[in-house]
């Protein structure tokens, strides 16, 4: 179920796939720092997508990201 969130929640907000990936992991409960790891990408690169991801979702902050993440999945759930 969650990935289809994911999936949902990314095209709603007409994110990229590298996108979609790093929201994956913070969805994930991972830190930005542990989502480049996972992601095998730089630091500076999670953080920049993570940045594109704030803004295109109207967020600020990892915390107020999954929130909204996780009221919208269960909005659409039936």
């Amino acid at each position: 179920m969650l990935d289809k969130d994911v999936c949902r929640f990314s095209a709603s907000f007409g994110l990229t796939p590298a996108e979609t990936r790093v929201l994956r992991e913070i969805i994930g409960g991972n830190g930005i720092l542990a989502a480049a790891a996972a992601l095998n990408i730089s630091e500076a690169t999670a953080r920049t997508h993570a940045r594109h991801i704030y803004g295109k979702t109207g967020t600020k902050r990892q915390t107020e990201l999954i929130h909204r993440f996780f009221a919208a999945a269960f909005h659409a759930a039936p």
